[in-house]
């Protein structure tokens, strides 16, 4: 049988969770059950897990979103906003594009696929799976790689192995997850404290029109 050859990058990734499991490393059009149950990990939703694990700023976007007229919140907010379809994961949402007037679950209702509160016009921040952000294997640092390969390995170690995932690998997911999420976060700066309404009264709010606006910072 045939199967489509993988990307270098995802080669490079399945190779690395076949050395964790003591696996021989696979071609790039090599059909073997490792290949095959590695695909299955891959396609059931490896990426959007991992990237949904942590504030990564490598897949960190920016947006401007306003509120959605034919949508009825129903929950005594008066404007709902679409979730963006490439969001895995929200940071932050605000009613300034500084990220400064972050808005609570007192202000904001984050369900599903939609925002809800009483600002028409909202910011968000969150871990984008798009092919420019988090889906783009090509970029993502050495810790992330290094923890989706492990996790790659702990999914498909039982039929590839033969072998539950044992404690060492379990300690070691967790470690490799803390740490990769550590060294990420040495590329944010300060968070900015959240300003009080006199403060945000005397600043007034800053932003463009449209549903969707990319906020370059």
């Amino acid at each position: 049988m045939t199967v489509s050859a993988l990307s270098a990058e995802q080669l490079s990734l399945y190779n690395g969770a076949l050395d964790i499991l003591g696996e021989e490393p696979l071609a790039e059009d090599e059909d073997r059950n490792p290949r095959r149950v590695l695909d299955r990990v891959w396609t059931r939703g490896a990426v959007d897990f991992c990237l949904s694990s942590g504030d990564w700023t490598f897949a960190t976007r920016s947006l401007q979103l306003e509120y959605e007229p034919s949508i009825d919140p129903g929950l005594g907010f008066r404007y709902a906003f679409v979730k963006p379809d490439d969001c895995v994961r929200v940071i932050a949402v605000a009613s300034d594009g500084y990220f400064v007037d972050t808005l609570d679950q007192g202000r904001c209702v984050n369900e599903k696929n939609y925002f809800y509160c009483d600002e028409s016009r909202i910011f968000i921040r969150y871990v984008s799976n798009a092919n420019d952000f988090g889906n783009d294997i090509g970029q993502w640092p050495r810790p992330f790689s290094a923890w989706v390969e492990l996790y790659l390995a702990y999914n498909g170690c039982n039929v590839i192995t033969g072998k539950e995932p044992d404690e060492k690998m379990e300690r070691k997911y967790q470690s490799m997850l803390n740490g990769a999420k550590s060294k990420d976060a040495f590329n944010n700066g300060a968070k900015p404290q959240r300003m009080s309404k006199w403060v945000g009264a005397r600043l007034g709010r800053r932003g463009h029109a449209g549903n969707i606006s990319e906020i370059t910072e």
